[in-house]
């Protein structure tokens, strides 16, 4: 009896022990921490666009009644159609590769499937779909690719961001606003994911405070490669989520610390604020991590090596490769090609940049000339905006 209880124990034991392996073995991965040094008040220069491009291409808009754009705020890229966000008409309009308007959705009104204004707006390309988030409805309206009302769900959340996951479910950035799941489930602020069908919704990324100012720019969720990238200008980290899972954590270290008092006040002055703050025109690609900010007045742009973490620090971009127009303010639409675009506003004062300072020795004589050039293309199709398609180097 006493041999067989003990070999029972040892059974038992290692029993325990073969299972609690296994537990291990099928948790879930930790999220890991990356850590970046970055000098904002280092001597930077202007980046050259051939470092990071190898082509770009000009796509001007065309211009008429139903494709004219008060005030483009997104483009987005599917199947060879651009499909534009104009804030202004509370419309997305599409065009095909080369610029020719197709069609345009604009379903406002109270009405099934209307929406009163396009808040945020993105493309599932999961399901082949548009995807539009109504705040003051709180409701995410989904339409197929021509426009054509497919569902509508109730999420009543405030938030400075929306994206679609690259499973079909969505992600809202919430930072200043402390939310309840449609009036039910407590959440707070920070980062929520929210089921397809709008039943389930979690806070996956806590952050920000309610007492905080909100700060309105254009994007703060990238998507790249089945992940989604969160830029944060509560915090000094970019993070990294995979579908409602946060995987990684780039924690930029610039040698001081965000004043509270520019989360708390909306008329802080950042002229000679000695600290870096803000981050503008995310970009993420296969090996890089980049955004603007603001450092003493002064806006700079860093790249981020994801495997050395090691960054560069620059100021301004010039275009090397074709003398023309380039800004960081669009979206990575796959692995290497890159969608941003021009206004006449935006146009005019890049030529004035330009006129402004030297770049004898990186640009050609030429530069000012092909850049009014394209100004001078944009007027005779009515100042619509320019779609700047880039093809981004693999390294």
């Amino acid at each position: 009896m006493n041999c067989t209880h003990k070999a029972l124990k040892r059974c038992t034991l290692l029993l325990v022990f073969c299972l609690s392996l296994g537990c291990q073995s099928e948790k879930k991965p930790q999220n890991s921490i990356h850590r970046i040094e970055i000098d904002p008040g280092s001597n930077t220069r202007p980046l050259q666009l051939s470092s990071i491009s190898d082509s770009l291409e000009y796509i001007h808009l065309q211009s008429g009644n139903y494709s004219f754009i008060g005030s483009i705020a997104h483009v987005e890229e599917f199947n060879g159609k651009y499909y534009v966000h104009d804030k202004d008409q509370d419309a997305i309009v599409i065009f095909d590769r080369k610029g020719k308007y197709i069609d345009r959705v604009q379903r406002i009104g109270d009405g099934p499937g209307e929406y009163r204004k396009i808040d945020f707006f993105d493309l599932n390309k999961k399901n082949s779909s548009l995807e539009i988030y109504d705040v003051r409805k709180g409701k995410v309206f989904t339409y197929d690719l021509y426009g054509n009302f497919v569902s509508s769900i109730r999420v009543t959340l405030i938030c400075r961001d929306f994206i679609t996951t690259p499973d079909g479910d969505y992600l809202f950035y919430s930072p200043d606003e402390y939310n309840f799941f449609n009036g039910t489930k407590e959440l707070g602020t920070g980062l929520i994911h929210v089921s397809r069908n709008g039943k389930e919704a979690n806070l996956i990324l806590p952050l920000g405070d309610e007492k905080f100012s909100p700060i309105l720019v254009s994007s703060s969720l990238v998507e790249y490669q089945k992940n989604t990238y969160l830029f944060s200008n509560y915090t000094d980290t970019v993070y990294q989520i995979k579908e409602s899972e946060v995987t990684n954590k780039y924690f930029v270290d610039y040698g001081t610390q965000i004043d509270e008092r520019a989360l708390l006040d909306p008329n802080f002055t950042f002229v000679n604020a000695d600290f870096a703050f803000l981050k503008l025109n995310p970009l993420v690609t296969e090996n890089t991590i980049s955004y603007s900010f603001l450092y003493k007045g002064e806006d700079k742009t860093t790249l981020i090596d994801k495997t050395s973490l090691k960054s560069s620090l620059f100021r301004g971009t010039i275009n090397d490769i074709d003398s023309g127009m380039f800004t960081l303010n669009g979206t990575m639409i796959n692995d290497s090609d890159y969608v941003s675009f021009f206004t006449s506003e935006m146009a005019n004062a890049y030529q004035q940049y330009y006129s402004s300072i030297d770049i004898s020795s990186t640009q050609p004589d030429s530069s000012n000339y092909r850049i009014s050039q394209i100004i001078d293309e944009m007027k005779l199709n009515n100042n619509n905006p320019v779609i700047i398609r880039t093809k981004m180097k693999a390294k």
